[in-house]
C-alpha cells in the first residue's frame, strides 16, 4: 500500500540538530510507516477480499523511495473481479484509507503518508470513489460520464459540484469505517506493528498467525502501547 517520501527526516535550514535528536526522528517515523501497513493488512484481512501475503517496510534507502510506496508495501492475492460490486468498491477504498486512519487511532494526527503522489493511498481511493459515482452509478446520482467521452473522470468532478461531493462523502464514510474496524482490532494492529517493527517483513505462518482472530466489528478493546 502507499507510503509517501514525507517520512523523511530532513534539517530545518539555520537549525542544528543532535545525533540524538535525528536518531529519535528517525525511529518515530520508522514507527508510524509500521503502524501504517500494519492497518493496511488488518482491514484488507477483514474485507474478506483476499489474503495478505506479505507486510513489509524499508529504510530511506530503499531503491523505490522516490515512489509512493516507498517506506512500506502490503501484498495480497485479492482477485480484481470482473463484475465490481458497490461493496467491493467500497471495501477497496476502506483498506486504502486504513493506513492514514491507523495513524490518527494511534498518533493522534495524521501524516504525509497517504498523499503526495498519482498512486498514493488518497488518490487511489479518490479514483475508486470517482468511478463509482461518475462512470457507474453507485452514488447518490444515477447519471453517468462513459468512457467513451472525451473528458476524464478527475475533469467530470471539476465540473460536478454534486459529484464532488458524492465522492467526498464516499471517502469518509470508508474512513470513519477503517478507523472503527481497527478500533476493534486495536491489540492486533499494535502486535502486528511491533513485529513488523522487529522483523521488517512479514509472511507465512508467522503473518497469518498474528492476522488470526479479527474481529469484524465494532468492539471495546484493551489499549496497548506501541513500543519503540
Amino acid at each position: 500500500m502507499s507510503c509517501a517520501q514525507g517520512s523523511k527526516a530532513t534539517a530545518v535550514p539555520g537549525k542544528s540538530a543532535s545525533l540524538g535528536d535525528t536518531r529519535r526522528s528517525v525511529a518515530g517515523h520508522h514507527q508510524r510507516i509500521c503502524i501504517h501497513e500494519a492497518a493496511h493488512a488488518v482491514v484488507l484481512e477483514l474485507s474478506n477480499m483476499g489474503r495478505v501475503t506479505s507486510v513489509e517496510v524499508f529504510d530511506d534507502g530503499h531503491d523505490n523511495f522516490d515512489a509512493h510506496d516507498a517506506l512500506g508495501r502490503t501484498s495480497s492475492d485479492c482477485p480484481v473481479p470482473a463484475l465490481r460490486t458497490e461493496q467491493w468498491f467500497r471495501w477497496d477504498i476502506a483498506i486504502s484509507l486504513a493506513g492514514m486512519a491507523g495513524e490518527e487511532l494511534v498518533f493522534g494526527g495524521r501524516s504525509t503518508t497517504a498523499g503526495g503522489s498519482r498512486g498514493s493511498d488518497l488518490a487511489s481511493a479518490t479514483d475508486a470513489a470517482a468511478l463509482m459515482v461518475a462512470r457507474f452509478g453507485l452514488g447518490k446520482q444515477l447519471s453517468v460520464f462513459p468512457d467513451d467521452t472525451d473528458r476524464p473522470v478527475s475533469k467530470v468532478l471539476e465540473t460536478s459540484p454534486r459529484l464532488r461531493a458524492d465522492v467526498d462523502h464516499i471517502l469518509r464514510a470508508e474512513y470513519a469505517r477503517a478507523k472503527s474496524l481497527l478500533k476493534a482490532n486495536f491489540e492486533t494492529l499494535i502486535i502486528l506493528a511491533q513485529a513488523l517493527k522487529d522483523e521488517r517483513r512479514l509472511e507465512g505462518d508467522l503473518l497469518k498467525c498474528l492476522l488470526e482472530g479479527l474481529c469484524p466489528t465494532d468492539g471495546s478493546t484493551n489499549r496497548l502501547e506501541f513500543t519503540g
